[in-house]
């Protein structure tokens, strides 16, 4: 008589030992898709964040250079710069809750909500001799034409990511002087 082993399948320690190897493999791609993830967004946030400082400053540079007179800074403080001489025209102000915002014919932009409120963003204002001129209140007169550069520093954050920006901005028209009554058209 031949006995046949009727018992067919895995052994109850090979299904064990199959789980457990499943369990840690399956573990460990966690693991490493969930770090890759964390990776991605985190570069994500840190090129908007870029892309946002850029565009900012980007802003800011293309409206200090094309102040067309030192007299359109009068008025200026150290978180508001006037680009046009009229009181109502173009004004960039670095507001307290952490927003620049553009006024412009009494209407008013947000440039961006991400300027770090714990650090003052300020413009800075340089005479001739660059030299920085101390502002007690706003620029006077004097002040204003003696202005040649103008330095702007902010700092914009995201989340826990932050990136200082400071530059000295030469507006392109100062350097020619002012206008003559025959530039006018």
């Amino acid at each position: 008589m031949v006995f046949k082993n009727l018992n067919k399948g895995f052994s109850m320690i090979e299904m064990l030992i199959s789980i457990v190897i499943i369990g840690l493999v399956s573990g460990l791609s966690v693991i490493i898709f969930s770090e890759a993830s964390e990776s991605y967004f985190s570069g994500t946030s840190s090129k908007k964040l870029m892309d946002e400082v850029r565009l900012s400053f980007w802003r800011i540079t293309q409206e200090v250079r094309g102040i067309e007179s030192n007299n359109n800074l009068l008025s200026s403080t150290v978180s508001k710069l006037h680009t046009d001489s009229d009181q109502n025209g173009l004004s960039i102000e670095f507001v307290s809750d952490g927003n620049i915002v553009f006024n412009k014919d009494g209407g008013a932009n947000i440039l961006t909500d991400k300027v770090d409120p714990s650090v003052t963003s300020s413009f800075s204002y340089l005479n001739d001799s660059y030299s920085s001129i101390n502002l007690s209140g706003s620029l006077t007169a004097d002040q204003a034409n003696s202005t040649s550069l103008i330095k702007v520093q902010m700092q914009l954050k995201d989340f826990q990511k932050m990136m200082p920006v400071s530059s000295h901005i030469y507006p392109r028209n100062f350097r020619y002087g002012n206008k003559m009554s025959y530039h006018e058209y």
